[in-house]
């Protein structure tokens, strides 16, 4: 589970660091730090489960990032920002969905509250574009070959990783607990997950003596407990089942982590001959970790005859191929992926970086527009490197600089940043006006004047 890290500091220090799904070294973060997963169904299954939460509790959904941290502690933690990251811990630990939409609506109460708005506006608009900026990986480098980034991830630094674990007060808690309560009500969701993961925290805290993240950040008072415990009786939609698909989705996103994070106990736990879908699923990607690439190929074709429509399928085979050398396959596979699920920036990333992987020059320009589409919502550095050697490959020096440049841009190094941008519209063609555009717009925004600006 390799990291290639770069220690960038702007307004918040972050380590923005990429993981690759499954190779073969690892860096661990500093001291205080813990790396966010990036996985594109897990991060939509997130945002499926939030989406009547924004709606009970009026936050536009667009305004919302949803993470995995990847710590075995039992935690969750909101910014300023709208971003909510949410523990491996609390993924593999949870019983049901509801589980974790208790904890989304309670997240969602702080924003909601304002418990955050003590952070500043830099740091909010620091946090939110880097955490995509290093989350989806710089995972071309060489140590890695590999262009994917189904799972990737960076290290909060430890001014977000620890002082954004917000010591809220009890009364804060008791307040967010309320809020959670009725955006769950008006969405329609069982109040019992919540109780359940409190009560949970509890038990653990009681054995483990300080407990979880959680439990000590948000502690949970006597009149907190009657509070959810009333609400559990009250609610009409305590008991209420979840859908089975989502609750089989949930599973198998469950038994993915699982077998990513611990695969060598996945493996000695779960044998090959288990017909679970949501089993086999995880040996996938337990054995792609462990290196046994053929064995992983078998599993995730079996599935792929059960699930021929499965897109998450798909890009775990483009993975495994990807990492074997095999680019030309692994394009099929992520094409596949994207076609089955257009609405993944992550499928895209990696979709387009197993393009470049071909050095095909039309393979290329179909990665570029990949690439484009990726950058119409997110900021992404790892986007911006894939765009530099594409365009580095065909010639357009100040299209490649530009990019370079807004790489750098969302690294925070605002010097470098600016001399790539003056470089870029010196380089860029008379004709190409939204290029010297951009380049110019750089160097307004670092404060500095454009080149047309200072001939004189």
């Amino acid at each position: 589970m390799p990291k290639l890290c770069s220690v960038v500091r702007v307004v918040v220090l972050v380590v923005a660091c990429g993981v690759a799904f499954g190779a073969t070294l690892f860096v661990a973060p500093e001291a205080g730090a813990q790396a966010i997963l990036r996985d594109a169904e897990t991060e939509l299954f997130l945002q499926e489960i939030s989406a009547p939460l924004y709606k009970a509790s009026r936050i536009q959904a667009d305004r919302v990032q949803l993470y995995v941290e990847d710590s075995d502690a039992i935690n969750a933690f909101a910014t300023a920002s709208h971003l909510i990251v949410l523990s491996a811990g609390l993924m593999e630990t949870a019983t049901d969905p509801t589980d974790l939409q208790g904890v989304l609506a309670h997240e969602i109460g702080h924003i909601v509250a304002g418990h955050h708005v003590a952070a500043s506006q830099a740091r909010s608009q620091a946090e939110r574009r880097y955490l995509w900026a290093a989350a989806a990986g710089l995972v071309l480098a060489g140590v890695t070959q590999d262009a994917s980034a189904a799972i990737a991830g960076t290290s909060l630094g430890q001014e977000v990783a620890v002082k954004g674990y917000l010591a809220h007060s009890r009364a804060n808690e008791q307040a967010a607990d309320q809020a959670a309560l009725s955006f769950l009500r008006r969405a329609m969701v069982s109040p019992e997950g919540l109780l359940r993961v409190n009560q949970r925290l509890k038990e653990r805290g009681e054995l483990l003596g300080e407990g979880d993240i959680y439990w000590r950040t948000h502690p949970l008072s006597s009149e907190r407990v009657t509070l959810l415990r009333n609400e559990v009786q009250s609610s009409p939609y305590t008991g209420r089942q979840t859908a089975p698909e989502l609750a089989e989705q949930f599973r198998r996103i469950q038994k993915k982590l699982i077998g990513f994070r611990h695969y060598k106990e996945f493996l000695q736990q779960h044998g090959a001959d288990n017909p679970d879908i949501a089993i086999r699923y995880g040996r996938a990607l337990a054995l792609m970790r462990d290196n046994r690439f053929a064995a992983a190929l078998e599993v995730i074709s079996g599935l792929l005859e059960q699930e021929p429509e499965n897109p998450y399928f798909h890009e775990v085979r483009g993975q495994v191929l990807h990492m074997t050398g095999n680019a030309a396959e692994a394009v099929e596979a992520y094409a596949e992926s994207v076609r089955l699920q257009p609405d993944a920036p992550l499928l895209r990333l990696a979709w387009a970086g197993s393009l470049l992987a071909t050095q095909d020059e039309q393979n290329d320009t179909l990665a570029l527009r990949q690439l484009r589409i990726v950058q119409e919502s997110e900021d992404s550095a790892h986007a911006w490197r894939l765009t530099q050697l594409a365009y580095a490959r065909s010639g357009r020096e100040g299209r490649a600089l530009l990019a370079q440049s807004e790489r750098s841009l969302l690294e925070g190094r605002k010097a470098e940043a600016a001399a790539l941008a003056r470089r870029a519209y010196e380089a860029l063609p008379e004709d190409d006006g939204p290029g010297k555009f951009r380049a110019s717009d750089i160097l307004n925004l670092l404060g500095e004047a454009p080149p047309e600006d200072s001939k004189d």
